[in-house]
């Protein structure tokens, strides 16, 4: 048994240190060397390990979010119709005067106007929704103006605007002859 500098024989700790201390004394291991100050951190593969996940998350959530988007606007698009179209029904029976509506496919906007030209009100879809035909179709087509007149009092014309957006999901807005309301419908793929 070693012997200490007090002269006292302890038995050697053999549960930890090794050396010759009481083991109800020892205060255990020596404690590990601290890492240097390079040591810490992350190292470059977990840190690309990390952003290679994030760009697997990224790439398969942005496509379908994308379309979610388009699908939004597709129905912004087809209710900003309805309710121009209601707009024009209704103005034609308060003011008791008629109201055409013009619909243009190449300049993709519907226009509201009285007889007078003094009220004019233009409906410009949002970007990535375009106006595909307007019903009931023409013989010929053209590429002017479709012109529609709304009578007070009167039956107003069947009047269908179909739209698309960029992905071709379609959306037919009707305005019902009996009704005099406006019907949006999602036609089936083609």
């Amino acid at each position: 048994m070693p012997i200490l500098s007090t002269g006292n024989s302890f038995p050697q700790c053999s549960e930890c240190c090794g050396i010759g201390a009481d083991p109800l004394v020892c205060a255990g291991p020596p404690a590990p060397a601290p890492r240097s100050i390079l040591s810490r951190g992350v190292t470059l593969i977990e840190m690309m390990v990390v952003l290679a996940i994030i760009a697997l998350i990224v790439g398969v959530s942005v496509p379908s979010t994308i379309a979610g988007l388009e699908s939004i606007r597709l129905a912004a698009g087809a209710r900003s119709v309805a309710a121009f179209m209601n707009i024009a029904a209704n103005r034609a029976e308060r003011r008791q005067q008629a109201v055409e509506l013009s619909i243009s496919i190449k300049e993709n906007s519907v226009t509201m106007q009285s007889p007078e030209s003094a009220f004019v009100k233009k409906l410009d879809l949002p970007r990535g929704i375009a106006l595909q035909a307007v019903w009931p179709a023409l013989e010929e087509p053209t590429d002017e103006p479709r012109r529609f007149l709304i009578q007070p009092g009167g039956v107003p014309p069947r009047i269908g605007i179909e739209i698309a957006n960029q992905r071709g999901a379609r959306r037919i807005v009707r305005l019902d002859p009996i009704t005099g309301v406006t019907e949006i419908e999602q036609p089936e793929s083609p």
